[in-house]
């Protein structure tokens, strides 16, 4: 069975998949260098991969939108979902993973330190509003073949 065959599937291994892997990829390298994992940035950059996919090809990747206005729209949503995964990856990289680093280096040292449960959360937070946007143009009122 050829997997890129059927558009549906072609979309999900080239829209979903690519950046499914790179977010794993990114994991798995942190990890191998020792540099704390901070997840809700990482999450949204696997997301940004996926904006600029669709923006990238939008006739490929919006195929599966049966609903033509909701299709026509999507352009602009996914223009709008790039730029508030960008405003807000670059201070969550900066911001969370200093934290995290900083806690990391003070256990190092034997220093007593407070895990930056705070703001992981709060990166979490913004990472499900993120996921949670980029679901509802897909799932509304069954308007996708996915």
């Amino acid at each position: 069975m050829d997997l890129l065959a059927d558009p549906t599937r072609s979309t999900f291994v080239l829209n979903l998949a690519i950046p499914l892997a790179t977010f794993l990829l990114n994991v798995v390298v942190r990890w191998a260098v020792k540099v704390p994992q901070s997840s809700p940035a990482d999450f949204i950059l696997v997301f940004l991969v996926f904006d600029f996919s669709v923006l990238a090809n939008p006739d490929i990747a919006l195929t599966g939108i049966l609903a033509e206005e909701i299709r026509k729209a999507a352009t602009w949503w996914f223009v709008g979902l790039a730029i508030f995964g960008l405003a807000v990856w670059v201070p969550l990289l900066a911001r969370l993973d200093g934290a995290l680093s900083r806690y990391y280096s003070m256990l190092a040292r034997n220093d007593t330190a407070s895990f930056p449960w705070v703001m992981l959360m709060i990166g979490w937070g913004i990472s499900g509003v993120y996921v949670y946007t980029h679901l509802l143009l897909f799932t509304y009122r069954g308007a996708t073949t996915f």
